[in-house]
């Protein structure tokens, strides 16, 4: 069976405030010829199919769009909710939906239930999908179960993720492969700076973790929720996000995963690139230097963070910025930080009026000092505050 494995597609999100939604209807544009060329049994996404619980009509839309032309190109779709879908909302129809090749798994209490499939070689693969576990939601809404799975052992999210992995492999067909979709932070994985947790317990470092030992027993594991590409042992691996979501994700390739799984239960997968994004880059150097450099002529159609050497801060440099790197979306000056930083600190507290602190403060962020217009405007401010002061 051929299973295309993506996740964290995250409709409907943006970047730094710009709009993503040319990329993500490239990216659907790119999963169904994906299907259609490489002959693809399964489509599987695991996780975050939306970047919030109230998407956007035109990201609803999308989903619509492309899952049905997916099952139009021959493919069976098999997708979980992660921790920003609402699972409910993306659930909704599951049992209708299911009897025309879409196989939605938002309900925790059918975790030990596999969908079977059958790919265009007749070999049958199980998929179990365990959604975006919410330890203390699952506490009430499965609260028989987790007491028969783990006794008297604390429900922390280790113990319900191997509580629920337990039912599915006591649900498993013997001598069937089995595939897992799960939504989770899994030990040894490597995050970007684009994972936004719901609950700030889980996270990777912290009570969120769970070990890879967990998924022992299946063919092939698809993870979602880390938005870098990558692998934690040789059947449980990351798709990562279709597209960029942060600076941190500047060169990483992106797209999906193919995944052949034999009817014994071995498993050979390739990585598929999709390159049809927005790219994003990071740049770094003086000012001068960063609108004159030919090296970086590509970065002149991407988003662009620049890091700006200059020890003097530059007049106006996000707009001179953007004359050349019109999607320049964000600047950092650590050395005019790190030196100027300390000084203004020592100057306010020598201020003698809030006219010298509000003059100081706008030299030390604009670079420049009030001009002639503006020294008038901030004293009649300030005129006024001192005012209703007095009158409080």
């Amino acid at each position: 069976m051929r299973i295309f494995h993506t996740s964290d597609w995250h409709l409907g999100r943006q970047f730094h405030g710009a709009s993503l939604r040319e990329s993500f209807e490239s990216w659907a544009s790119f999963v169904v010829e994906t299907v259609r060329e490489r002959a693809v049994d399964v489509l599987v996404i695991a996780g975050d199919v939306y970047d919030r619980a109230y998407p956007p009509v035109w990201a609803v839309e999308l989903v619509d769009e492309t899952l049905a032309r997916v099952r139009d190109a021959g493919a069976a779709v098999v997708l979980s909710p992660g921790n920003h879908d609402s699972a409910t909302r993306l659930g909704f129809g599951a049992s209708i939906l299911r009897h025309g090749g879409v196989h939605i798994g938002a309900d925790v209490h059918r975790i030990g239930e596999p969908v079977t499939l059958t790919g265009r070689s007749g070999a049958a693969v199980d998929f179990f999908m365990l959604p975006f576990l919410d330890t203390s939601l699952l506490r009430v809404a499965r609260p028989e179960w987790l007491e028969a799975r783990l006794g008297e052992e604390p429900a922390d999210t280790e113990s319900i993720h191997r509580a629920a992995l337990e039912t599915m492999r006591d649900a498993a067909k013997p001598g069937r492969p089995a595939v897992v979709l799960a939504h989770s932070f899994v030990r040894g994985g490597t995050s970007t700076d684009s994972e936004r947790e719901i609950r700030p317990e889980v996270r990777q470092g912290g009570l969120g973790e769970i070990p890879a030992g967990l998924f022992e027993g299946f063919a092939y594991a698809a993870l979602g929720h880390l938005h870098r590409r990558q692998r934690i042992a040789d059947s449980v691996r990351y798709s990562g996000s279709p597209i960029p979501f942060s600076f941190s994700e500047a060169g990483h390739r992106k797209g999906g995963l193919m995944v052949e799984v034999s009817p014994g239960g071995d498993t050979s997968i390739s990585e598929v690139d999709f390159r049809g994004f927005r790219a994003v880059s990071r740049i770094e150097g003086t000012l001068e230097e960063l609108l004159a450099d030919p090296a970086l002529a590509a970065a002149e159609e991407h988003f662009v963070s620049a890091t700006l050497t200059d020890t003097e801060r530059p007049a106006e440099p996000m707009r001179r910025l953007r004359t050349r790197f019109p999607l320049a979306l964000e600047i950092r000056t650590p050395n005019i930080e790190m030196a100027s930083a300390g000084g203004y600190a020592q100057r306010v507290r020598r201020a003698t009026s809030r006219g010298d602190v509000v003059e100081m403060f706008y030299s030390f962020v604009r670079g420049r000092a009030l001009d002639a217009e503006e020294r008038p405007i901030v004293a009649s401010v300030l005129e006024d505050v001192a005012a209703a002061e007095r009158s409080a």
